[in-house]
């Protein structure tokens, strides 16, 4: 029940904080600064969508608290470390973009040397495929590992103090 109302408080502000973001993609007619608000709008959904799977990463290592009060502190150390877990996260987006473009272009690179310039569009799809299977097979469990690992390792040391509780 704690996580399914984190859920739904996390995606709300998402939606509070992308809306902005969305409407001035929409009115700026540059389409480089369109893909940029673009990016910075997949990392920030990124970084708040994964806090529920670090704040029970955090109540599994610290068995001995109320589940209640361990989310509140798990909470609040997120956002206490949150420089070092949205680096993170801009890292694994930019190595996820690399990801993709090396298995759209090198499956593309694979396919027309093996069918020739006939497979353009099946080279591409060719390439996406790869991409899907590297992203379900390897990267979706690498991600969470990097983020738990760094919030984990981002908060060691840390207390939540009274002022810090209030805030939240």
């Amino acid at each position: 029940i704690v996580f399914s109302i984190l859920d739904v408080v996390i995606r709300d502000i998402v939606k509070l904080i992308t809306f902005p973001l969305s409407m001035l993609r929409r009115i700026i007619p540059v389409q480089s600064v369109k893909r940029m608000i673009t990016f910075i709008e997949f990392v920030i959904s990124y970084f708040f969508n994964l806090i529920d799977e670090a704040v029970f990463a955090y109540i599994f290592v610290r068995k001995d608290k109320n589940t209640f009060e361990a989310v509140k502190e798990g909470l609040v150390l997120y956002f206490k470390s949150w420089k070092q877990i949205l680096l993170t996260v801009i890292y694994i987006v930019l190595i996820e973009i690399g990801a993709l473009l090396l298995f759209l272009f090198g499956g593309s690179f694979v396919v027309a040397a093996i069918f020739g310039d006939v497979a353009g569009v099946w080279a591409m799809l060719f390439g996406f495929g790869l991409f899907v299977l590297f992203e379900v097979l390897f990267f979706s469990s690498f991600k969470l590992i990097m983020i738990i690992t760094t919030y984990l390792y981002a908060i060691q040391g840390q207390k939540v103090d009274a002022a810090s509780l209030r805030k939240l």
